[in-house]
C-alpha cells in the first residue's frame, strides 16, 4: 500500500533531467524535463524543490550520470528500459535508444528481456547535441529546424567526424552550395543513418523497432530510419522521452526502494577526479589589449570599405584612407547565410553614416574582401580584391604594432599561427581538423553546457580559483569533461577558466 503516495523516478541524462511520478502502473504519469547545461546536480536538486519527500512512497534514480550524483543505489538504464516496457505492455524486437550524446541498441527476447547493450562510438557527430549545436549555428529552434527539414533534401556532408562535419556544414552555405533546409535534412538523414548502422551491427534488420530518447521525436529522423530498415516496423511511444525514468518509477514500487526523509540525503559528496591549473588572473598583467583607432564620418570625404565573411560571424568596417581610422562598423552572426549577413552589414554601416552626415551614403573609393565567404562576397560586390585571411591579418596587425613577429587567431572554424618577418607573412599553419582549438567549441561549450554568452565568458573565466585541465585533443571529449567537472564540484567559473586553457593548449 502506497497510502495515496506517489512513486518517482528520476533520469538524469547527457543533456535533460527527467523527473516521473506515478502510481507505480505507468498510467497517467506526472514529467518534469529541464535542459541541465552541463550541471545536473542542481538542475535536479531544484526540480525536487517541486516534490515533497512526504508524498513519495518510493524512489528510484537511472541514466548515464545517476551514478555518481547520487548516494543512493543507481537503476541501470537497461533494467529501467525492461520495466517501461513491462508497464505499458509494449511488444518488440529492439529498442533504440537516441539520447543527447550517444545512441544505443537493445535486441530483446520474445519475453521483453534486452539481450545485449550496443553503443556506438564516443565522436559527436551524428547526435542529438550536435544536431542542436548546428541549428544554433543557423539561428532554429529544434521546432524550426524539424520544420525546415521537409523543405530540403540530402547532399554530401562528412559523416565520422563532428568537427569535420561542422566545417563541410560552414563552407557550403558560405559558397551557396546548398540551402540551410538541405543542411537540417542532412544532419536528419545521418543521424538516422548512424542509429541505422548500429542496430545492423546489432543484427538488427527487420521486425518491430522502438525508438526512443529525445532524437525519437524528432519526425525527418524517423522517417529516414524507417527508410534505413524498410524491414522494421518503426514506433515512437508518446512516454519517448522520459522512458526510462518512467520505469525507474515502476522500479522503485516493485523494489519497495524508500526515499529519503529529505532531498539533501539524496546526494552524494562530489569527489574530484582533475588536476587544477593557475588562476587565470595570475596572468592578466601580461596582457595589453590595443585599442581601435575610432571617428566619424564626414560629409564629403572618401573611404574604404573592407568586408569579413567569417565562418560564425560577418564583420565590416569603413576607413578614412588618410588617418587608417574606422569611421563606422559592423559584427554579427553569419548564420549560414553570408549574403544576408553582409547585406545586414552594409545596412548597419549606412546608417552609422547617415546618423553621422546626414547623407544616404558615403563615397567608397575601394572595397576588399575577405574570410572563408571572401570570394563569393568580393562577387557579390563587384570587386577583383578579395585578400586571403592570412594577407589581411598580417597587414592589420602590424599596422597596430609594427614590430609584431606572431599571431596567434582563434577563428570561429580553425585556428591559425602565422610568422611574420619585418610585417611580411614568411610562414603560417592552421588548425583544421579539429574543433577543440576554435572560437566556435568555447561559444558553443559555454552556451550549451554552461549558459554563458561569448562576450561574458571572460568575466567569469577571471574570476576562477581553481581551474580543472580539460582535455584538449577532442571537443566531444571536452564536452564530457565539462559535465564531469560539475558533477565533481566545479563552478561555472572553473568550467569557463578551463575551456580557455584548453584553447590555448
Amino acid at each position: 500500500m502506497n497510502n495515496g503516495k506517489v512513486f518517482l523516478g528520476i533520469g538524469v541524462g547527457a543533456s535533460r533531467v527527467k523527473l516521473v511520478t506515478t502510481n507505480g502502473d505507468g498510467s497517467e504519469p506526472q514529467v518534469i524535463l529541464r535542459e541541465h547545461l552541463g550541471n545536473p546536480r542542481e538542475v535536479t536538486k531544484e526540480l525536487l524543490q517541486e516534490i515533497s519527500p512526504d508524498s513519495v512512497a518510493g524512489l528510484a534514480v537511472t541514466g548515464g550520470d545517476g551514478a555518481t550524483l547520487f548516494n543512493y543505489k543507481k537503476t541501470c538504464e537497461s533494467e529501467a528500459l525492461e520495466e517501461s516496457l513491462r508497464v505499458l505492455n509494449i511488444q518488440a524486437d529492439a529498442v533504440v535508444s537516441l539520447g543527447g550524446e550517444s545512441f544505443v541498441v537493445y535486441p530483446l527476447d520474445s519475453t521483453g528481456h534486452i539481450l545485449d547493450a550496443v553503443s556506438g562510438n564516443r565522436c559527436a557527430a551524428g547526435t542529438v547535441e550536435f544536431f542542436k549545436q548546428q541549428l544554433g549555428r543557423m539561428d532554429l529552434t529544434i521546432e524550426e529546424g524539424a520544420d525546415l527539414a521537409d523543405q530540403g533534401k540530402v547532399i554530401p556532408l562528412a559523416k565520422r567526424c563532428s568537427v569535420h562535419c561542422k566545417s563541410d556544414c560552414t563552407h557550403a552555405l558560405n559558397k551557396r552550395r546548398c540551402t540551410v533546409a538541405d543542411i537540417v535534412r542532412t544532419l536528419c538523414h545521418n543521424m538516422a543513418e548512424k542509429a541505422a548502422a548500429l542496430l545492423q551491427r546489432s543484427g538488427i534488420t527487420s521486425g518491430r523497432l522502438l525508438a526512443i530518447g529525445g532524437g525519437a521525436t524528432n519526425r525527418t529522423v524517423i522517417e529516414h530510419l524507417a527508410m534505413e530498415l524498410p524491414d522494421c516496423e518503426v514506433s515512437v511511444p508518446k512516454e519517448a522521452e522520459y522512458f526510462e525514468a518512467l520505469g525507474a518509477a515502476s522500479v522503485a514500487k516493485r523494489q519497495l526502494l524508500t526515499a529519503p526523509a529529505n532531498w539533501s540525503r539524496l546526494f552524494a559528496e562530489p569527489q574530484c577526479s582533475f588536476s587544477f591549473l593557475d588562476p587565470l588572473e595570475n596572468y592578466a598583467h601580461m596582457v595589453t589589449f590595443l585599442p581601435s583607432r575610432r571617428a566619424k564620418t564626414s560629409p564629403g570625404k572618401k573611404y574604404l570599405l573592407g568586408i569579413d565573411g567569417g565562418s560564425t560571424t560577418t564583420k565590416a568596417a569603413l576607413v578614412d584612407p588618410d588617418s587608417l581610422e574606422i569611421c563606422a562598423a559592423c559584427y554579427l552572426r553569419t548564420n549560414g547565410n553570408p549574403e544576408q549577413a553582409m547585406k545586414q552589414c552594409l545596412t548597419a554601416i549606412r546608417d552609422q553614416v547617415r546618423e553621422h552626415t546626414g547623407a544616404d551614403d558615403a563615397d567608397i573609393i575601394g572595397l576588399a574582401t575577405t574570410g572563408s565567404s571572401g570570394e563569393i562576397l568580393s562577387v557579390l560586390c563587384d570587386t577583383p580584391a578579395y585578400h586571403n585571411e592570412i594577407i589581411a591579418h598580417a597587414y592589420g596587425t602590424s599596422y597596430f604594432c609594427p614590430e609584431v613577429d606572431t599571431i596567434f587567431e582563434i577563428g570561429g572554424q580553425d585556428a591559425k599561427f602565422t610568422s611574420l618577418r619585418a610585417k611580411v607573412a614568411v610562414d603560417f599553419n592552421m588548425n583544421e581538423s579539429c574543433s577543440a582549438g576554435t572560437g566556435s567549441f568555447i561559444e558553443e561549450a559555454a552556451k550549451d553546457d554552461l549558459g554563458v554568452a561569448m562576450e561574458h565568458i571572460a568575466d567569469h573565466a577571471l574570476k576562477s580559483k581553481r581551474p580543472p585541465r580539460f582535455s584538449d585533443q577532442c571537443a566531444a571529449f571536452a564536452n564530457t569533461d565539462i559535465r564531469k567537472a560539475f558533477q565533481e564540484g566545479a563552478t561555472k567559473e572553473d568550467n569557463l577558466a578551463g575551456l580557455v586553457y584548453a584553447i590555448v593548449e
